[in-house]
């Protein structure tokens, strides 16, 4: 959970790993497939010689020389003590299965990392590639930053990309299928990506396996071939409160549980030809978290993710195709010896894992779920679920109650605080369903928390599918451990309370108030 109205890289990392974990920038010095390897000619339009090196790296230092380097600066500038790999100029998979497995290894084996991300383009994933990054995602957690920039194939042919969208998305399933998390990298204000084009590639994204973006605003830089475009007057770039109407507009058409890693471009100021701006960059954050928040506006809430289709394939839930969500990948039946289950749920504004629980039953699961409701009045807006979903919303709405042979599920409105009190009997599975801190305020408390507690079976767990500092350390003072399901699998995540530790999770380090 966020207190930002998207998710923001430091929340997720906080939640993630207990800790904001810093990158450290590596040049494979691997080139780009899209370039002439003697002359270094040619390449997409906006891409300067550097290829997003980072700035301390110079050329020709040993790969365990740039670690060093990049946890030195890490640790005076940021004052950082946790560190990611971050194998990221030009293309880091341009090169023979043993020389990736080569230089992976040294970058690795020169510092324990929490975490890898790897930048790539979609067109340099050879099956020998995937199959590479998939053993390593065995090993730690791996993101890989596609560079997608957009949807739109006569924006990319214009900007010689070298591939079109159809190779970005069937990149993302390979991935995906890997077990690797993908976040998409985007530029928005390419020339001839108008708003229609920067909607529909929003769109075309949000149907993909994606677990993160990274947004860029235009740059031009010297030394491109966009820098002679800029000079007779065919780029147009945005001032700050221009990219700001843009940026939200995009960010509103992305799936809300999406990490955001970045929302502005950074290039060197001796190479920016355009544009400069009068924000500093946490000036611009700053303006662009009011802006949304005075108009009410969040990451997702125009976005059709409810019923969306994943592109080549995937959950199709207007075809009445199984959504891979958090209670499919709980297997809930097999953690319980396929026992009939009581679960208990407390949503704010959302009875999603109620529902979804209520729909795999039948499939090996058979439970009770007593749903717990602050507010029923959003929580029965079929427009915030599926299609497939919206008779049963529909009915609970008017019933408050829904049954079948293999499962009831009964609604509760009301506050959670007072109405869990009605339970004596544990219950296997207590689903939390938080919106955000301030309509599950209650949610927040070391009492609510240790009362969960009481009420949770002795081989039981507690399942959250968005959390906060706070939340975690109230279920740890209740005497519950903490641990993640399902990383590395392409899976929604969610977190996991529970007593003994549940079979596919990784515990997660205690937490302070």
């Amino acid at each position: 959970m966020s207190d930002k109205p998207y998710l923001d890289y430091k929340t997720f990392l906080l939640r993630r790993y207990g800790a904001v974990l810093q990158r450290v920038p590596v040049d494979l010095a691997l080139g780009c497939p899209n370039r002439d390897p003697d002359t270094l000619e040619g390449g997409c339009l906006f891409c300067g010689e550097s290829g997003a090196r980072a700035a301390h790296l110079q050329p020709r230092m040993s790969l365990a020389d740039q670690v060093r380097k990049g946890i030195a600066v890490a640790r005076r500038r940021y004052q950082a003590t946790e560190f990611m790999a971050y194998f990221q100029a030009y293309t880091s998979t341009n090169a023979p299965i043993g020389q990736l497995r080569a230089m992976f290894t040294e970058v690795l084996e020169t510092h324990p990392f929490r975490a890898v991300v790897v930048s790539t383009r979609p067109d340099c994933l050879s099956p020998g590639v995937l199959d590479f990054l998939g053993e390593l995602a065995t090993r730690t957690d791996l993101w890989v930053e596609l560079g997608i920039q957009t949807a739109n194939n006569a924006v990319l042919s214009a900007m010689n990309r070298g591939h079109d969208f159809a190779c970005s998305a069937k990149a993302a399933h390979d991935l995906a299928a890997h077990g690797i998390h993908v976040a998409a990298h985007v530029i928005l204000g390419l020339p001839g990506d108008d708003a229609t084009s920067r909607r529909r590639t929003a769109e075309k994204l949000s149907r993909l396996p994606l677990s993160g973006i990274k947004i860029h605003n235009l740059h031009v830089v010297s030394g491109t071939a966009l820098e002679a475009m800029w000079r007779r007057g065919q780029i147009e770039v945005w001032d700050e409160h221009e990219y700001a109407e843009i940026l939200m507009d995009f960010l509103r058409r992305l799936p809300r549980d999406w990490v955001v890693m970045r929302l502005t471009s950074d290039t060197p100021t001796e190479h920016l030809l355009a544009p400069h701006w009068w924000l500093t960059k946490a000036q611009f954050l700053d303006y662009l978290e009011l802006q949304m928040r005075q108009r009410g506006w969040n990451q997702g809430d125009q976005c059709q993710d409810g019923g969306r289709k994943l592109e080549g394939g995937g959950w199709k839930p207007e075809g009445g195709g199984r959504k891979p969500g958090i209670i499919n990948a709980l297997d809930l039946a097999g953690r319980f010896a396929r026992r009939r289950l009581r679960i208990l749920h407390i949503g704010a504004e959302s009875a999603s894992l109620a529902l979804e629980a209520f729909q795999e039953a039948g499939r090996g699961l058979r439970c009770d779920i007593h749903s717990l409701m602050l507010n029923t009045t959003r929580t029965f807006d079929e427009r915030r679920y599926p299609q497939s979903w919206q008779g049963l919303v529909r009915q609970l709405a008017r019933e408050r109650v829904c049954e079948t042979a293999y499962a009831s599920l009964q609604v509760v409105p009301g506050d959670p605080r007072q109405q869990i009190r009605q339970f004596d009997e544990p219950f296997e599975v207590i689903l939390l369903e938080p919106t955000h801190v301030e309509a599950s305020v209650c949610m927040l408390t070391a009492d609510f928390c240790r009362e969960l507690a009481a009420l949770l079976a002795p081989e039981g767990v507690v399942v959250a599918n968005r959390c906060s500092n706070a939340l975690w350390a109230g279920l740890q003072q209740a005497g519950l451990h903490l641990y993640l399901l399902a990383p590395g699998t392409g899976l929604p995540e969610a977190t996991l309370a529970a007593r003994i530790r549940p079979t596919g999770t990784i515990e997660l380090p205690r937490h302070k108030l």
